[in-house]
């Protein structure tokens, strides 16, 4: 059986995105801690750019310390870059913590619910 020392050591899982609008080398994105994205999920007043945004700069990580990169002082700044860049990398990350829409499918289907309007209707 595993052991609490094991799962609070466990790593979170990252992934490279390559991005030629910002040059050669991958961008290293990783997934957010629960608490981390319990506290990107609380704030509802923001409109979807800002979201999408907010998300971005959370989880662009320093390839030498695997920490965040960005704080979210640059949202704006970072909001500057190219739509279709940081889309690569939103999409990425989104996929990465499994809340992309093929994600979600497989852990509808994985549940026993293989119809989202259908196990609501019923």
């Amino acid at each position: 059986m595993i052991t609490k020392d094991q799962i609070l050591k466990a790593k979170r899982k990252t992934a490279e995105v390559d991005v030629p609008e910002w040059g050669d080398e991958p961008v290293l994105i990783g997934v957010m801690s629960a608490n981390q994205l319990a506290e990107y999920m609380s704030d509802k007043d923001q409109s979807e750019a800002t979201s999408m945004l907010r998300f971005v700069v959370r989880i662009i990580l320093d390839p030498e310390t695997k920490e965040r990169m960005f704080s979210d002082d640059d949202i704006q700044v970072l909001g500057e870059q190219s739509m279709p860049a940081l889309m690569k990398v939103y999409n990425a990350g989104a996929k990465l913590h499994g809340l992309d829409e093929e994600s979600m499918e497989a852990q509808l289907k994985n549940s026993g619910t293989t119809d989202v309007e259908n196990s609501i209707s019923s």
